[in-house]
């Protein structure tokens, strides 16, 4: 019998709930960029942003890109930049 090198496990919410995890990050981005200036309402942010996961995955980059380009640019013109 050979020796053993290696276990490996699919983790999305095999051994920690990551899907929690990222819930939780998304719902504190969106607190961060409201206090940053975003003039949106935050249970509106967040369906847009669950739509432009649903739509791009949720490994997809550029959510946040995607979730501004559903919003007006009123809402996100005098944003302040970190």
């Amino acid at each position: 019998m050979t020796e053993l090198k290696a276990v490996f496990f699919d983790i999305d919410d095999t051994l920690f709930s990551t899907s929690e995890f990222s819930k939780a990050a998304r719902l504190n981005s969106v607190y961060a960029m409201i206090r940053a200036g975003l003039k949106c309402n935050v249970n509106e942010c967040i369906q847009e942003l669950k739509e432009v996961i649903e739509e791009f995955g949720s490994n997809y980059e550029h959510h946040y890109d995607r979730l501004l380009l559903r919003l007006s640019k009123e809402s996100y013109f005098n944003l302040r930049r970190s």
